[in-house]
């Protein structure tokens, strides 16, 4: 279905993100093919963070209750270890992004490398892999 709209869409004209984990490498590679069926531009960004800060942000969605739609998600740190576990080198060309500090730069270095991307130019402030 995801992919259904997310063609749809593309075809259509539209910019989207497909903000999805991701894990595997063939699941990575569809994305890719979808993209490329569509004549989009296709760019992966992976998001990290030090295992100390996920684990934070991990335990405090839990308890949550002012509404933060990033405590709706039920996953906790042993969800995490788990897709962690599960996790395959990405092969295709990426932008790894830290987010273990100031979110604020972290999206600025996002828009950026998508803004690059987006009109053939790699963003300097993150590295390329």
């Amino acid at each position: 279905v995801c992919h259904a709209l997310l063609a749809l869409k593309l075809r259509q004209g539209h910019h989207a993100i497909y903000d999805a984990t991701n894990l595997r490498e063939w699941q990575r590679r569809s994305a890719r093919a979808l993209a490329d069926s569509c004549a989009a531009r296709f760019c992966i960004v992976q998001v990290v963070a030090d295992e100390e800060v996920i684990r934070a942000r991990l335990s405090g969605r839990h308890g949550n209750v002012n509404g933060d739609v990033a405590s709706l998600s039920d996953a906790d740190w042993s969800v995490y270890l788990v897709m962690a576990r599960q996790a395959e080198p990405i092969a295709l060309p990426h932008f790894v992004i830290d987010t273990s500090g100031d979110w604020t730069r972290a999206l600025d270095e996002v828009t950026k490398t998508v803004t690059g991307v987006m009109a053939g130019v790699t963003a300097s402030a993150v590295r390329r892999r």
